[in-house]
């Protein structure tokens, strides 16, 4: 990674690409190994296969999302080079990788106290992955005319990431995924909303789609585990206006 960035900064972007996509090979590699690891252990523990419907989560968590998250990462360090910002993300984001493959590995050698120990990563690494990804999406579409694009952009992102939590949780009732595209859809036009009404930076509009993101995710456990309450919802909803306000006193 360092090589890569070393590269951007000296303003070779083709070559910050080109040994972007090498890492992720050896990052596909490396996730590949486990699949491999997994059904050996499976067949000298005679293991059965899980079902389709583990397999789609399996899928998605072990793949997708992983993977999902290098891309939005090469993308957030190619449009934010300031050192700090720079800095925090990749704090975070091998942080994230670390657990995650202690959580890929403990799975496929059936260490599940582990496993279920480390598997709120998946809700972090959709988290920083939104974050990068909505980032990029602004940078991207910046222009006045094309900011309904990328607050859409957010919006579908939200969306199949909550499908994602769905999966993971067997979850299909067809209100919850009514109760889902109304949640996407209100983060697309807020976010639009608070960004034609204030001024605010990349990151600070990006952050702030997160934060709602962050919102709407906690409200799909709670629908989920069936205890959403009215004092959560507002709990929420103060949360959300003081970011508002904060938002709109930076931006001014």
């Amino acid at each position: 990674m360092q090589v890569a960035l070393v590269q951007l900064d000296e303003g070779n972007v083709k070559n910050y690409l080109v040994f972007s996509l090498i890492l992720s090979l050896i990052f596909f590699v490396e996730l590949a190994t486990g699949w491999v690891f997994r059904a050996s252990v499976s067949q000298k523990k005679a293991v059965q296969h899980h079902s389709l419907a583990n397999r789609v989560e399996e899928f998605i968590h072990h793949l997708l999302i992983p993977l999902g998250l290098y891309a939005a990462t090469v993308g957030f360090m190619a449009f934010n080079r300031q050192h700090h910002p720079r800095a925090l993300y990749l704090i975070g984001f091998f942080f994230i990788i670390t657990i995650l493959f202690t959580n890929l590995r403990a799975f496929y050698e059936h260490r599940s106290k582990i496993e279920k120990q480390t598997h709120y990563i998946y809700d972090l690494a959709k988290l920083l992955l939104f974050f990068a990804a909505s980032n990029v999406a602004f940078h991207v579409w910046n222009e006045p005319n094309q900011i309904v694009i990328a607050a859409a952009f957010a919006g579908v992102l939200a969306l199949l990431l909550q499908i994602m939590t769905s999966v993971r949780y067997k979850k299909f009732e067809a209100l919850l995924l009514i109760l889902t595209l109304a949640l996407s859809l209100g983060l697309t036009l807020t976010t639009l909303a608070v960004y034609t009404s204030t001024t605010p930076t990349v990151m600070q509009i990006s952050a702030f789609a997160t934060l709602e993101y962050y919102i709407l995710t906690a409200l799909l456990h709670h629908l989920i585990n069936r205890d959403l309450t009215k004092e959560i919802i507002l709990e929420y909803l103060v949360v959300f206006t003081i970011s508002i306000l904060l938002l709109t006193g930076l931006s001014n």
